[in-house]
């Protein structure tokens, strides 16, 4: 059972309740936060990461430092290198789109109900559009799930 045992309470029958973390997807999956640090210079910057296990995505976090009015940032899974045969650069989903990022320093959590199963060689994209003078810090951490 994946969760956390709630400190010696049990069932009528004995049995181990449990509380189910809120990153929980299965019994047999494995949560990992796996975080990376990016400058967007002024204009539209992006920024890929290959992944090498087949992996169920539900979502993330992500911080901003020196943002202005009008910059935005979307999340993509991208076939960089033509793996599932559609052409290299597709886009094969965009979990979000031209998202308003807000002129002050912020974190904002997105999470889906659903992990989404991404398979290994696929690049999760970051493109943020900077509309500033200035380069904006960027943090992202992404939530997903290894099958054990």
């Amino acid at each position: 059972m994946s969760g956390t045992f709630l400190g010696g309470k049990r069932t009528d029958d004995g049995i181990p309740l449990y509380a189910l973390s809120p990153y929980a997807y299965s019994a047999t999956d494995k949560a990992r936060f796996k975080g990376f640090l990016y400058t967007a210079s002024p204009g539209t910057a992006t920024f890929d990461h290959q992944l090498e296990d087949n992996i169920r995505l539900r979502g993330g976090h992500y911080w901003v430092k020196g943002s202005s009015v009008g910059d935005s940032l979307s999340f993509q899974v991208v076939d960089v290198d033509n793996i599932l045969g559609s052409g290299a650069g597709t886009v094969v989903t965009e979990y979000v789109s031209n998202l308003p990022v807000a002129p002050w320093d912020h974190q904002r959590e997105l999470l889906s109900p659903t992990a989404a199963e991404i398979p290994a060689g696929l690049y999760l994209r970051v493109v943020y559009v900077n509309t500033g003078v200035s380069p904006v810090n960027l943090g992202v951490d992404y939530l997903w799930f290894l099958q054990v």
